[in-house]
Order: C-alpha cells, then structure tokens, then sequence
C-alpha cells in the first residue's frame, strides 16, 4: 500500500492519477492544513503502508529528520515538466506578457534552463528551500513567503512562483500576484510508478530485495547491424528472464534494471552453475559484436539493494565479467566455477588515498564512478552527473572540480545553451583510471 500526504488539492490529484492508471485501490491519502502536521500523519500511516510519498521536499526532509520508519519514505519532486506547465499556464493568461518573477524550491539551474528554452529573461531571484547538504535554509514557510515579499518590495520582481500551499496562502492574504506551481502529470506518473515497484518488492516475504543492472555495448569494431539485431535479441531474452523469475524490469539509458527477489537469483545462479540457461548468459556469451555488464545486489530495503548493485556493476564493468554483492557488502563472482568472496573494504588503503586526493568520501567515489560510467565521461557537464547521481548540479560542480583538482578530470570545452542560458563547462574525465584504483580498493578475503 501507497501512503501519499500533501495539500488537499495535491493529494485529489495524485488519486486521480492513480484512478486514470487503474491504481486508485493502492493509496491511502492524508492532507493537511500546514506542513507541520504532516510526520505525525505519516505516522498513522506507517503501520500500513510500504512506502510513504510526499507531494513536497519540505514534508519529505522533515520526515526523514524524524527517526527511523518502518517503510520507505520518498517524494514527488518539483520537475522540469511541472516549470514548463506553469509558465505555459501563465503565458495563456497574461497573453503572453510574461512578468518578472522569484522562484522557489527549484534548482537555479533547471530554473535557467527552462527560462531559456522558453526566450524568457532568467529570473533574478531564485529561493532554495533546501540547501545542497538536505538542511533548510527555512524553518517554515513563512521564511520561503518573506523572501518573495521582500523582492516583491525591492521592486526586482512583479509577481511569485511558488511550489509551497502554505507559501502561496501567505503570498495571496498579502495581495502578492502569486501562481503555485503544481506537479504536472507525467511528474506524478512516474513518482507512483516508482512507489508501486518499491512496494512489491518490499511485500516480498522470506527473502531480500535483489536487483541486477545489465547494459550491453557494441564491441570495438562490432558491426553496428549486427549490434541493432543483438540489442533486439537482448531485450527479448531479458523479458524472458524476469518473467520466469516473476520480476520486473525497466530501461534506462540503454541499462536494464530488473527488481526480484534474494530467493529469485539464486535460482538463478544455480541454473547457471548447472549449464542451464540464465541472465547471466547474457553477460558470459554476449551475442556477436556486444559486450556486457552485469551487476547484482542484495540488501534488506530497495535503496540498499540498488546501492549493492550499483557496486556490482562498477566492478563488473571494470572486471568485464559478472559480479555479485551482498547485503554484508561481500563480493562475489560466478563465472568459471569461482566461489571466493571478495569483501568491498571501504577503509583499504587505496580507497583512502584516492578520497584524501579527491576529498570526496569513499562511499562517493564509489557512486560517482558508477554515475560516470553511465554517461559519456569524456564530455560530461554538470547537470548530465547531477541526474545520473541524484544530486544538486552545484554538487555535481564542485565534485567534478575536485576531480580536476586532483588530475583524474579536465575542462575539455565549453557547450552553448539554448537560448539566453549559460553555457555548460565539459568535463573530461578519466574515468579508467578511477575504475582501477576503485578495484585494487577491493580486498579479496576467503569466503
């Protein structure tokens, strides 16, 4: 069961969604009045539901302050799409005369991105809500309210955006021109769909939560038709495989992701290990002109079993053969009969030196690494590691200056943006080098 707490009309409007996609009898919802009264609702709602969604980050950081839950916790995040709506929503009702604005809780940069896509000037005054460590930067809504008021007085801007009910309220009973920005459906389509998959799996008894991350690339000098019909031949096998596994599995980026169950895989190594067919044939015997990772994880909770396989496929792709890692963050490959465990030490010397070079934790390293490898490393900006490591672009910014600083990374060029937008710094990274030093980080130990 789906738990979703926000606003009023947030909440009617995740049900709808929910209705449309034939899901309505998953949720139970709670709205509030005020923000603050939204951990103790999500703490009636605890005792029955897998995952608890918020409609906003300010509900969403305060829960996750308030100790630890039994269900997992996430949020529908204020996207691209949602900006796009609003200012299209605006632009109808202005007739096209667009005033000047202040925008909260979105990130500056796809706030910018957005402007400029649409020719409208950037806005001046952009507010965070939550600063790039997770803190507040206001206690309440009231804090977020005043500092549009106070652009609002300052006479930088003409009216407010505001992704906050509560910010809104205040806006308005101040008679600030103000529009809320609302989530537009696609945002909240994939928040559930990510919230339904979080809950089956965590539903699944006995067992705990695996997932395997598989990608196959074209080999060096791989004939790019033959490489089109493999692919095809992959994504049938793959959807033969989690069907018998009675998994699931989606596609991003060319990688798939395949959620089921500890139980699941190692029925599946097993058949392996007995000559049968499996997933992991497709890593062992790639069709011709294809290469492929395969990476595995376990862990008690979706988020620690994705982190695990996050490992496994760094390793995989720097091992180029199959790899497992286990809750206990044990290692271990199944290729050739090899049973050995390998456990992932964070404190190895390797792992230290590289983090004291970089400055970056060892847990980081690790999934910077695994971010990097799903992206062109050698041209990446910013924004590009941002989505693909699930952190702020400035965070993004200056992990990828530390790297420079240390001389596993260079400015390779500068890529214009659309519009009135500032153009993005390319980052050339050495991402081989990195993978080396991350595997001579892990220790093999008998299993």
């Amino acid at each position: 069961m789906i738990g979703i707490l926000g606003p009023s009309d947030s909440v009617a409007l995740a049900q709808e969604v929910a209705h449309q996609l034939g899901r309505s009898a998953d949720l139970i919802t709670l709205a509030y009045q005020h923000v603050d009264e939204a951990v103790d609702l999500a703490r009636s709602l605890e005792p029955m539901c897998e995952v608890l969604l918020f409609t906003g980050a300010v509900p969403f950081e305060s829960a996750k302050r308030a100790g630890t839950w039994q269900c997992d916790l996430d949020v529908i995040r204020h996207s691209q799409a949602d900006l796009y709506r609003m200012i299209a929503l605006i632009l109808k009702e202005t007739r096209g005369k667009f005033p000047r604005v202040s925008v909260d809780s979105l990130d500056s940069d796809a706030v910018h991105r957005v402007f400029a896509d649409m020719g409208l000037p950037i806005p001046e005054v952009i507010i965070p809500v939550v600063d790039e460590q997770g803190a507040f930067v206001f206690e309440d809504v009231e804090g977020t309210a005043s500092a549009h008021l106070a652009a609002l007085e300052r006479g930088d801007v003409e009216a407010a955006l505001t992704c906050l009910d509560g910010t809104r309220r205040l806006l308005v009973a101040a008679g600030a021109t103000t529009w809320r920005i609302d989530h537009a459906w696609v945002t909240i389509v994939e928040a559930l769909r990510r919230a339904w998959l979080a809950s089956e799996v965590k539903k699944s008894k006995g067992s705990s939560i695996a997932i395997a991350l598989l990608k196959s690339e074209v080999s060096a000098g791989g004939s790019r038709s033959k490489a089109n019909a493999s692919r095809a031949s992959i994504d049938r096998a793959v959807a033969t495989h989690a069907r018998r596994m009675g998994s699931r599995f989606v596609v991003d980026d060319g990688r798939y992701m395949v959620t089921t169950t500890e139980a699941a895989i190692e029925k599946m190594l097993d058949q392996f290990r007995n000559g049968q067919k499996s997933l992991v044939d497709l890593a062992t015997k790639p069709p011709d002109g294809m290469t492929t990772i395969l990476g595995v994880g376990f862990g008690g909770t979706f988020a620690t079993a994705l982190d695990s396989a996050e490992k496994a496929f760094q390793i995989s792709g720097s091992s180029r053969q199959p790899a497992l890692v286990r809750g206990n963050g044990t290692v271990e490959s199944f290729v050739d009969g090899a049973q050995a465990g390998m456990s992932l030490q964070e404190t190895s010397d390797a792992i230290l030196k590289l983090a004291a070079q970089t400055g970056l934790g060892p847990l980081s390293l690790r999934r910077l690494i695994a971010a990097l490898g799903r992206i062109d490393h050698t041209a990446v900006t910013a924004q590009q590691l941002a989505e693909f490591y699930g952190i702020m672009p400035r965070s993004a910014r200056r992990m990828l200056g530390r790297l420079v600083a240390a001389g596993y990374a260079r400015e390779a060029g500068i890529r214009g943006s659309v519009g009135a937008g500032r153009p993005h710094v390319l980052y050339d990274v050495d991402l081989p080098r990195l993978g080396q030093i991350i595997a001579s980080g892990v220790s093999a130990v008998e299993a």
